[in-house]
């Protein structure tokens, strides 16, 4: 397990017709149900690190353009898919959870050293009381979070199956850790059982993005911790129960 958790809800426990991904309330949902969350990270244009997925606005917001444009003033105002949610900072999510809540933080590509954005999130996790992991699928951002970040867990994240790739699951394992030493690795569910087979029975892995019944036996067969959506979260802790 990583944080002791067996379950995440991917960018919190959002749904069409409910809270949006990536909010306050989303996260607060998450643990209402007694999952962890997952979240992405970048930073506003003055260094504050905010809760938010894509590089633009365009998907998520009525506004547009690059996300690190705007100032955390700026981005706090707007509104997410048409609801009152708006986009929060990191610590305002990090105040509005429960002590002692798992949270998976993916390390999103921001402008500037990767060294510096690594140091002003840290800042930001002083003091939080949510139990903390951090992640990436960018190597440049997992070699600075071992320098920046050695004492916070660490994980990596690995690329999903490519039909125009050849690279095996041992090769993308190897690839994406090298000088990275991470605690522990998250693939997609479907290559969760040949990455356990690789790592090895003790190795904290998490499967992601879980949202089918499939994915959730698949990935819940290789001991992996779920990271998962639009699924039920009672059958998902219920699942991975022993």
């Amino acid at each position: 397990m990583i944080l002791g958790c067996k379950a995440f809800a991917h960018r919190g426990l959002w749904s069409p017709d409910g809270p949006p991904e990536n909010s306050i309330a989303a996260f607060r949902a998450a643990a209402e149900t007694g999952c962890g969350i997952e979240l992405d990270v970048q930073l506003s244009s003055d260094n504050v690190p905010v809760v938010f997925h894509d590089p633009a606005l365009d998907r998520m917001t009525a506004e547009n353009g690059p996300v690190w444009f705007r100032t955390a003033e700026e981005l706090s105002a707007i509104k997410l898919a048409g609801t009152d949610e708006t986009i929060p900072t990191l610590t305002a999510v990090l105040t509005a959870l429960p002590a002692g809540m798992p949270v998976l933080i993916e390390l999103k590509a921001s402008p500037g050293e990767a060294a510096d954005y690594l140091r002003a999130l840290d800042m930001a996790l002083f003091g939080a009381k949510a139990d903390l992991a951090v992640m990436s699928f960018l190597h440049p951002l997992n070699l600075a979070a071992r320098q920046v970040m050695s004492a916070r867990t660490r994980g990596v994240l690995i690329t999903p199956p490519n039909a125009l790739s050849s690279i095996d699951v041992p090769e993308k394992i190897t690839a994406s850790s090298q000088g990275c030493a991470p605690d522990y690795y998250a693939v997609w569910h479907s290559e969760a059982q040949s990455s356990r087979a690789h790592l090895g029975p003790d190795t904290p892995l998490a499967a992601w993005t879980v949202d089918s019944k499939e994915a959730l036996a698949e990935a819940s067969a290789a001991g992996a911790s779920i990271i998962f959506e639009h699924l039920d979260p009672a059958l998902v802790l219920k699942t991975v129960s022993p």
